[in-house]
């Protein structure tokens, strides 16, 4: 009898963990919404448990809240809910389906928690927060462009495990299969309108060898294609509007000059990829009159551009496997034919993934590719792509730069990124890029220029791959043009020795694209950020003031010894297992590689 008292007993506590750990309640209350657009609500305490508003609409989770408006709008919006909870969790964790883009959650009158990056699930443990009987929860979404507000369900869920609630869907999910040569990447975003001032392919053959000494091993060409004519915007339009995928834009040259060139650029030992378009095409692609089938329309059968700020180009439909086969057999020729080596694909998550999953399967039994995703979307890595973009760590990097966030929000994403991609996920990190340049600002306006040095840094020293775009490797200062001629004036600086001190020792070091990261504390992390990466033998101490202040303290180094080499300055220091006093200005950075013992 005493035995069955004991199984019993294993089995209630069995049940009940199993139980605690699977249960879920939605929080099916209704929904108040408030716009925010003078970004007063924290100051006037919107969150708190007693606040009571008479602006606030009623709403549903479906929309984004410029349906419920009724007008485009970018910045602060407020949700708001009273539920009951008389749940039994030992545990209990608030569960969101997702917002655009960022948010910061408040249960009755206390922050529980913040979020950064559109339209990805999260939760946030509110054990102590949560109480039996009414609850008031407040949402806030900052929306930093394009369509906004809270997206799906709301649940209150159980766990176990603080580590539980990090783990996204592809925790432990693999990757596809890296070509061998995308290792220790080094991504260079050429702009040719831009990049000389004739603006053509055999201007560029001159300057391949400048690429290579620079350390770049990717060149990655925006849209080569010709663009559209009607609803052009701007004299020259926008790369992004293809009028025809087999094409070369006449401004650039012919097809016989880019395969010209990419021969070049192969026979220097880098690789090439081009720009792919493959949501949308110009007004005046003859893909509209031969197949309108394949179009995006309205509920009167009118063809429809994606959004309305796009309004040059025009929307294609996934829905019809016909288009499919087209563009998959439009990238096969470009690889086969003309030898690319694989895409960077525009806002690759506004396409079906399961057009990029057969697309690379067919494109890989060519040759292995290199495919880049322009998308944060874990799913992306997981299913067709080698790399996304990581655009939360750009943002983060600006904030830090502009004295908004501590390096520690570092951390977190790193945590994020940690729990939420597939191993062996390729992230590529950058400071800037054609769309930060033209509509934010280059790096050194919106970092200032030694903040955006720092931020270089971090790009080519934390897991990841670096971007280069053409212009930063001189500091440039000017927001190029996007739909008119706007050469980049190439006057020669520090930058260029920083970019290539930086690129060749990444390239160079296996500890930066394959190592493990171990974070270092200082005395002060809200200024200084340390780390050291380490692959075998190889190891990289790396340690930044990233801030306006100057720093004198602590950094402590344990398990870090020997000889290194610092590439800036040049010196040799002997590091011995401990604290390591020192002096920092405001903004240095420093980066030390191990001496090999032979």
């Amino acid at each position: 009898m005493k035995n069955f008292h004991i199984i019993f007993i294993l089995l209630f506590s069995m049940l009940t963990c199993t139980q605690n750990v699977n249960r879920s309640l939605p929080i099916t209350s209704t929904w108040y919404f408030q716009m925010d657009n003078e970004k007063i609500g924290i100051d006037e305490q919107w969150f708190a448990a007693n606040y009571i508003s008479t602006d606030a609409q009623q709403v549903t989770l479906e929309h984004n809240w410029e349906q419920i408006i009724g007008a485009e709008y970018d910045g602060w919006g407020w949700y708001f809910t009273e539920f009951d909870f008389h749940g039994r969790f030992r545990n209990a964790a608030l569960s969101f389906t997702g917002v655009d883009d960022n948010a910061i959650v408040w249960l009755n009158g206390k922050k529980v928690g913040e979020h950064q990056g559109a339209n990805e699930p999260f939760r946030l443990d509110v054990t102590r927060f949560i109480q039996t009987g009414k609850n008031k929860l407040a949402v806030l979404v900052d929306d930093t462009g394009g369509e906004g507000g809270m997206k799906g369900s709301v649940e209150i869920i159980s766990f176990r495990e603080p580590e539980d609630l990090l783990k996204g869907k592809y925790f432990g999910a693999k990757t596809p299969t890296h070509p061998v040569w995308t290792e220790n990447a080094v991504i260079y975003e050429l702009n040719t309108r831009q990049f000389t001032p004739e603006g053509t392919f055999q201007a560029i053959e001159p300057r391949i060898q400048e690429l290579k000494e620079l350390g770049v091993n990717i060149i990655w060409f925006m849209p080569i294609h010709p663009i559209g004519e009607k609803h052009r915007k701007g004299t020259l339009g926008s790369y992004y509007s293809v009028k025809d995928y087999y094409g070369i834009n006449p401004e650039f040259g012919t097809l016989d000059d880019f395969k010209r060139l990419v021969k070049l650029i192969h026979d220097a030992g880098m690789y090439v990829i081009i720009d792919l378009v493959a949501n949308h095409t110009a007004w005046d692609n003859p893909l509209i009159e031969q197949h309108p089938e394949w179009y995006t329309k309205d509920n009167e059968g009118n063809i429809v551009p994606p959004n309305k700020d796009w309004h040059d180009v025009a929307d294609l439909n996934f829905d019809n496997r016909a288009l499919w086969r087209y563009m998959i057999d439009m990238m096969k020729y470009w690889v086969a034919e003309v030898g690319i080596d694989g895409y960077r694909c525009d806002v690759a998550e506004m396409v079906p993934t399961e057009f990029w999953i057969q697309a690379r399967k067919e494109l890989d039994e060519i040759k292995p590719v290199f495919m880049l995703a322009e998308a944060e979307t874990p799913e992306l890595n997981a299913y067709g792509f080698d790399m996304t973009y990581a655009s939360a760590m750009h943002r983060c990097f600006n904030a830090i730069a502009q004295g908004k966030k501590s390096p520690t929000a570092i951390d977190v994403l790193l945590k994020h990124e940690y729990y939420n991609y597939p191993q062996a996920s390729m992230r590529m990190r950058f400071t800037s890029n054609h769309d930060e340049n033209t509509w934010n600002q280059p790096a050194v306006i919106r970092m200032g220029r030694d903040g955006a040095k720092v931020g270089a840094v971090l790009t080519c020293t934390l897991p990841g791959n670096p971007l280069v775009y053409n212009g930063q490797e001189i500091g440039l200062d000017k927001a190029l043009a996007f739909f008119e001629k706007d050469p980049i004036v190439w006057q020669e600086n520090e930058f260029r020795e920083f970019y290539q001190k930086l690129l060749w020792t990444y390239q160079t070091h296996p500890a930066l694209h394959k190592g493990s990261m171990r974070k270092l504390k200082s005395e002060n992390d809200n200024q200084v950020y340390a780390f050291v990466r380490k692959q075998e033998e190889d190891e990289v101490l790396v340690i930044v003031n990233f801030s306006a202040k100057p720093y004198e303290g602590n950094i402590h180094i344990e398990n870090v010894q020997g000889s290194f080499f610092e590439i800036f300055s040049e010196t040799l220091v002997d590091f011995q297992n401990g604290g390591l006093m020192m002096k920092l200005e405001a903004w240095e950075y420093r980066v030390y590689v191990k001496k090999s013992k032979s």
